[in-house]
């Protein structure tokens, strides 16, 4: 996985300025290939150097509100799965309002994902004002 992300970071070096704003690809960025890095350090059962990319991009910002919320979502899970319950909880419950107001179904689904990852930690306060949180937030508006 390092090598392929290493040669995935040359190219983009090497890429740099190259492509004319609307040209595929002209969007991507050091800042995304190390967000999808986050994400596969986490499939790959990393999620502790996970959380460390995620924390450092977050903190510098995001280009939107719904990528931020969508995120930080990931990061809530990678630090649930590296044993941060309350943390996790927390974040998600941080992003959520901008991922029900930006109509984020992605980021949504990932929190619902998240509730599913926090399940041995149910009985914690935190991980349960995110599942109300996550209730509130999905339930459909009376019209």
């Amino acid at each position: 996985m390092r090598r392929r992300l290493d040669v995935a970071r040359e190219e983009l070096s090497g890429a740099a300025g190259q492509l004319a704003p609307d040209e595929p690809g002209a969007h991507y960025s050091e800042k995304l290939l190390t967000l999808q890095t986050a994400v596969c350090l986490t499939e790959a059962g990393r999620p502790a150097e996970a959380v460390v990319l995620y924390q450092r991009i977050l903190a510098g910002g995001v280009a939107s509100a719904r990528d931020d919320a969508y995120f930080r979502i990931l990061l809530s899970t990678s630090l649930a799965l590296s044993g941060e319950p309350d943390e996790a909880a927390r974040t998600a419950c941080g992003a959520l309002p901008v991922a029900v107001a930006t109509h984020s179904r992605r980021s949504i689904a990932e929190a619902r994902s998240l509730l599913g990852t926090l399940q041995p930690w149910r009985q914690r306060s935190q991980v349960r004002a995110l599942e109300d949180a996550l209730r509130t937030a999905t339930q459909p508006s009376p019209s």
